[in-house]
């Protein structure tokens, strides 16, 4: 096994291709953390009999008394199933850092531990990610524990959702829920756009977000890296207003009429011809319907006269590697998320993708605790429905190249005398 230095170039192409690509594995992500969070970077190569078997991206930077960590995001470009070729690695790579005064590697590898459904429960536990991680912990690697919030250097659990290039397809693939959603949108008159311009100082300014503890100044740096190699999109989500104040009456005109109809069964008593259970079960949603409309109907004659030309109420940042495409931040003006405008970005975000031939699409992070008394059970929620699904990663692993000084950062760590930024 041999380790070579790879050009940046080399290694995009590389990495861009691999089954494990991902846009924490590549130069772009190199860039925004030696500009932002002052690290250096190596680009490796492993080759095997004169054949590129694998790569990586190593961030790394000076902690105490010359002594450097090295992080490898989201783990080595590597067939992690040949246990072989990853103890060949280890070895190698032991070898090569302790003589540049290395005193371990973190990595925190893309391999599913599990799989869930939006209620929490197992949907499939992966024997093969638990011999990965025994093998792991075979060749030293010192494993942290399965932590369910943002303690890691990247988060261990995601929703994911499969892509098709078929928009009729793909939308089929969604809940009722989901699909009664975007239909409704679709009728306000929401629509979403990608910004031509992808200008990220209107972005920022709109939506003055922090994301994970991250401030403007890092997110126009991630948007800048991705954005030269075309990998970064801004969408907007606008509301029409004229179109909307007139689709809201109609909406309303419609189902107040169903609303009425509902009654007089139900004022009827007439059991022979109606299932009476089933009608009162509409007409209590008609009710519903008919209330969230009323206050939209209010709310509309305030909107036209403010934006008679329409009005963004929400932005979103994607970001693409490999064969997917990462939603990085999905942020809705708080006075207008009543408006529920969120299912159809996201499908409209998805259909973008599916089109271009992305096979899936992360969703966004989340906290691996499903409990219905969760502060995030919410936020959870409205992942789901996408034909999505929530995926738990093994979580982080430390490769030890000197084992005394990485006791000494352990107790550097633990007292607060070193700070190692996330994300």
């Amino acid at each position: 096994m041999k380790i070579i230095t790879l050009s940046k170039e080399e290694f995009d192409e590389f990495a861009t291709s691999h089954d494990y690509a991902s846009y924490c594995q590549t130069s772009a992500y190199a860039n925004l953390k030696t500009e932002c969070d002052d690290f250096e970077v190596h680009y490796l190569g492993f080759k095997d009999s004169g054949e590129l078997v694998g790569a990586s991206m190593l961030i790394f930077k000076e902690l105490f008394w010359g002594y450097k960590f090295a992080y490898a995001p989201r783990g080595f470009l590597l067939d992690y199933s040949n246990l072989s070729l990853c103890k060949q690695v280890t070895e190698a790579l032991r070898r090569l850092l302790k003589k540049q005064k290395f005193i371990f590697i973190k990595l925190d590898p893309p391999i599913i531990y599990r799989r869930y459904d939006f209620d929490g429960n197992e949907e499939a536990d992966s024997e093969s990610s638990k011999e990965i991680l025994r093998n792991f912990k075979k060749n030293s690697y010192i494993h942290q524990g399965f932590n369910l919030y943002n303690e890691n250097m990247l988060p261990r659990f995601y929703a994911y959702a499969k892509l098709d290039s078929n928009p009729q397809v793909l939308f089929r693939s969604f809940s009722k829920q989901r699909q009664d959603e975007i239909t409704l949108a679709q009728q306000k008159a929401f629509s979403v756009i990608p910004d031509s311009k992808n200008d990220i100082d209107f972005f920022l300014e709109m939506t003055k977000t922090i994301i994970r503890g991250r401030n403007a100044k890092y997110i126009k740096t991630l948007f800048k890296s991705f954005d030269e190699t075309d990998d970064a999109t801004i969408f907007y989500t606008f509301l029409d207003t004229q179109k909307y104040t007139e689709n809201i009456n109609k909406l309303y005109s419609d189902e107040q009429e169903k609303n009425n109809g509902l009654a007089g069964i139900i004022s009827s008593m007439d059991s022979t011809k109606y299932n009476m259970q089933l009608v009162l079960n509409d007409k209590m949603e008609s009710d519903k319907r008919l209330a969230e409309l009323k206050e939209n109907l209010n709310s509309s004659m305030k909107l036209i006269r403010n934006s008679p030309e329409g009005l963004i109420i929400g932005a979103t940042l994607v970001i693409t590697s490999g064969r997917g495409a990462n939603i990085i931040t999905n942020y809705v003006v708080p006075q207008y998320r009543s408006l529920n405008a969120l299912p159809l970005t996201n499908y409209e975000i998805m259909k973008h993708y599916g089109k271009k031939g992305y096979s899936y699409i992360d969703l966004g992070s989340i906290p691996g605790n499903f409990s219905k008394t969760s502060k995030y059970y919410n936020m959870i929620r409205s992942k789901g429905g996408y034909n999505s699904s929530i995926i738990e990663y093994i979580g982080e692993l430390d490769l030890v190249i000197n084992p005394l000084i990485y006791r000494v950062y352990n107790f550097k760590l633990s007292h607060g005398k070193i700070t190692i930024k996330n994300w």
